[in-house]
């Protein structure tokens, strides 16, 4: 399966080269268009902005849970503020 998605890709790859960089007669070698390609798709400000996103979501994300348990008598948790006034300690759903 991955030799034929490496040949398909070198295909399509020939194709770009022969119809769409082809102007006045200027063609750049094969191997060349190559590895400007792999470069463009190697350093892709998408992706880099992508990966830069994620990793100051994380950060931001880890900053700002606070994890501690429930204080007795919780009906439930709205907003910030923890809801008390249940009948028992411990709220049990049968």
């Amino acid at each position: 399966m991955f030799t034929f998605l490496i040949a398909v890709t070198e295909v399509n790859v020939y194709l770009i080269l022969k119809n769409i960089v082809h102007k006045d007669n200027n063609i750049m070698k094969y191997l060349e268009f190559c590895r400007k390609l792999a470069w463009l798709f190697i350093d892709n400000e998408l992706t880099r902005n992508e990966a830069e996103n994620e990793r100051l979501a994380e950060r931001v994300g880890e900053q700002s849970h606070n994890h501690t348990p429930a204080p007795h008598f919780v009906k439930y948790f709205h907003g910030q503020v923890w809801i008390l006034g249940a009948a028992q300690m411990y709220q049990t759903y049968n």
